[in-house]
């Protein structure tokens, strides 16, 4: 009985694992999506205001600037860096979840990564302690390794527009 028992509680907490998992992802590509849209919004609005008031180029770009971060720019980053350690997770089902799910909403690992390296950027140097720079340099590395296998929704639509050509 005892071993019954105890294979039973392994294969549900193992199924409470999954669900986990897809509960969190489902949550952090509901998060990029919400912020992406709030950001993008932000940017067009500073570009017409900036439009009408006939700016210089350096005012509209801190205008813009300006906007996105107050749209959540810096959350959508930090949103990004965790969907790219899930994208590189050594768990198969999880990374391709992700992926998947990246795909389905016309964003790809390249939007993702292009946010969260952004964000990696903004780190000074005397800020980040030797093992936080280890993390994002092997972050980096795997990102780099998936993003020569997959290419973007966008570069695949031009290979078949080229292709009909």
């Amino acid at each position: 009985v005892g071993g019954a028992h105890s294979r039973w509680l392994c294969v549900r907490a193992r199924t409470r694992a999954r669900v986990c998992v897809r509960a969190c992802h489902a949550c952090r590509a509901q998060l990029h999506r919400t912020y992406a849209a709030a950001v993008e919004a932000a940017e067009v609005a500073a570009a017409r205001e900036s439009d009408a008031e006939e700016e210089d180029e350096a005012d509209a770009e801190e205008r813009a600037y300006l906007a996105r971060m107050e749209a959540g720019s810096y959350t959508l980053q930090l949103v990004d860096v965790c969907l790219c350690y899930a994208a590189t997770a050594k768990n198969k089902q999880l990374r391709q979840q992700v992926l998947h799910g990246l795909y389905e909403d016309g964003f790809s690992l390249h939007d993702i990564w292009a946010n969260a390296f952004d964000h990696i950027k903004s780190f000074g140097i005397d800020t980040v302690d030797a093992v936080q720079r280890k993390q994002t340099e092997e972050l980096g590395k795997e990102v780099e390794k998936l993003l020569q296998k997959y290419t973007t929704v966008k570069e695949e639509g031009a290979d078949a527009e080229a292709e009909q050509e």
